[in-house]
């Protein structure tokens, strides 16, 4: 039942052929689309930052914040940052439409805390993907107008999915010498 939900809920995800932004459910998420996520939204899946709303009269910092509270109980806020070639690059739609590139990066895992790639945008330049430029699955925007990202691992290939396991049922002392 909590799948079937999750799957149904939308996500904002930029749709190149008519420039646009358009409601996606998140098992329609592919790895490669951009998605946008507002504040206070929970992310779909695992993203590669590449721009975040800034304050007007300012210059761009490409910094955001999310709460990690589904994945690790913190209830503190993390800094994220957009990618270094692209986070004051990527102002409207028409930039987002023209950017093209590549990422190679590790295979899904659980291992949260980590994540290793390179991202090729061809005029922005290459840089090296680092945890602090993921938003994973599961956490919340946080003090931030916006964030787009790059969609990198999707339903149960997120890390967050990876590194859930079942957990086991309680047994009492009692229970357990009876069965020996």
């Amino acid at each position: 039942k909590a799948d079937k939900i999750a799957n149904s809920t939308t996500a904002t995800r930029f749709e190149s052929r008519s420039c646009s932004w358009v409601a996606t459910e998140w098992h329609l998420l592919q790895v490669g689309d951009y998605v946008k996520v507002h504040s206070r939204e929970q992310f779909p899946c695992d993203l590669l930052i590449v721009a975040v709303a800034e304050k007007d009269g300012q210059p761009a910092r490409g910094q955001c914040f999310v709460e990690t509270k589904q994945l690790d109980g913190e209830t503190n806020l993390k800094l994220r940052v957009a990618m270094p070639n692209t986070f004051d690059k990527i102002t409207d739609e028409s930039q987002l439409r023209a950017m093209t590139g590549q990422i190679k990066m590790e295979h899904p895992n659980n291992v949260i805390d980590n994540f290793e790639g390179r991202v090729d945008m061809g005029p922005y330049g290459v840089e090296v993907a680092q945890p602090i430029n993921v938003a994973l699955r599961g956490c919340v925007l946080r003090n931030t107008e916006w964030i787009i990202g790059i969609v990198v691992n999707t339903g149960h290939d997120t890390k967050v999915m990876m590194s859930a396991r079942e957990t086991e049922p309680k047994t009492s002392v009692l229970d357990k010498v009876v069965s020996g």
